[in-house]
């Protein structure tokens, strides 16, 4: 998946609860083998979180993979952990 794929995704996800979409910045994209990691910035109320993006499952038609903050205790309660 490439960097501009992988921010649009990551922005659609973590904006479901939110008014609007997050800005997010990405190192680069992500190939879908399991176990692969990309580090992501999304920014919340004017701040930028750091996020890691990790590949779960893959097979023929695709991959998942889980967002998770790097410090989850900073993110602000207006944003899904």
């Amino acid at each position: 998946m490439n960097q501009d794929l992988l921010q649009s995704e990551i922005a659609e996800e973590l904006g479901k609860n939110m008014s609007e979409p997050p800005a997010v910045r990405c190192a680069g994209g992500i190939k879908g083998r399991v176990g692969n990691t990309q580090t992501c910035e999304v920014q919340i109320l004017g701040t930028w979180y750091a996020y890691t993006i990790t590949v779960t499952s893959a097979d023929e038609d695709g991959f998942r993979y889980n967002i998770s903050p790097d410090n989850p205790e900073l993110i602000p309660d207006t944003m899904p952990e």
